[in-house]
């Protein structure tokens, strides 16, 4: 027979061909002598799944004599290398997550949400607007011929209690500072507190100026004509 070698990438099965037969004439081997044929006895002969370059053998029988055997090569094509997706924080339901990938050029990635294709998410940024629950995803590369390995990444969600200000009270004389640190007032189950985000909510009632200094919380009565009870509101 004549014979027609292909390609195919690692981990794949490849489709080789012969011709001079009629289909049930053809003998597929592994091996230039002796073994047994493959139950494939036609002119396309599909390949185990390889991992390397393989030769295969085929000759024609025509019920009475076999003919010499014809070698047809499977040329096994190297994946590309998977892509190194940096791993992301957890953060709380309904957030954003932008996941970031390298190795490729962008064009080449391929974003799976779990075994689904992302369609049209080809660059190494991929961004999930309302995450609501905890789910994996995974990057590969495809050079235009192979597709590499795929590297899994999760997005976890988190649970976000919000944490709480106790109320306390201090006392300053008339035209004096009241400095308060709020840091021991402050108490949040997930232990994930972000201290840039404590703010004055609400300004003294007395407009006295508040002020943040990290955790410490200053309120200057220094020229306010003012003497009774004030009160600031600060939320983390």
């Amino acid at each position: 027979p004549l014979t027609t070698s292909n390609s195919g990438c690692s981990g794949s099965a490849i489709n080789l061909s012969a011709s001079g037969g009629t289909p049930g004439q053809y003998r597929w081997y592994t091996a230039a002598s002796g073994g047994t044929p493959d139950t494939q006895q036609n002119a396309i002969f599909n390949t185990p799944a390889l991992t390397n370059t393989t030769s295969f053998w085929v000759a024609i029988n025509d019920g009475t004599c076999e003919s010499p055997r014809a070698e047809v090569i499977a040329t096994v094509l190297p994946l590309p290398t998977a892509p190194v997706v940096e791993p992301v924080s957890p953060v709380c339901p309904g957030s954003g997550i932008t996941f970031i990938a390298s190795g490729g050029a962008n064009g080449e990635y391929r974003w799976y949400d779990g075994t689904t294709l992302l369609v049209g998410e080809v660059n190494n940024t991929l961004a999930i607007a309302n995450v609501t629950s905890t789910k994996s995803f995974s990057a590969s590369i495809n050079d235009g011929t192979c597709e590499s390995n795929k590297t899994s990444v999760t997005a976890t969600v988190k649970s976000c209690t919000a944490p709480s200000v106790e109320s306390t009270v201090a006392t300053a004389f008339m035209d004096g500072i009241v400095a308060i640190n709020l840091e021991t007032l402050i108490s949040d189950p997930e232990d994930d507190l972000d201290p840039a985000s404590l703010e004055i909510i609400e300004q003294p009632q007395s407009g006295a100026p508040a002020t943040l200094e990290g955790f410490n919380l200053n309120i200057d009565y220094s020229g306010i004509a003012f003497s009774g009870t004030d009160q600031v509101t600060v939320g983390i």
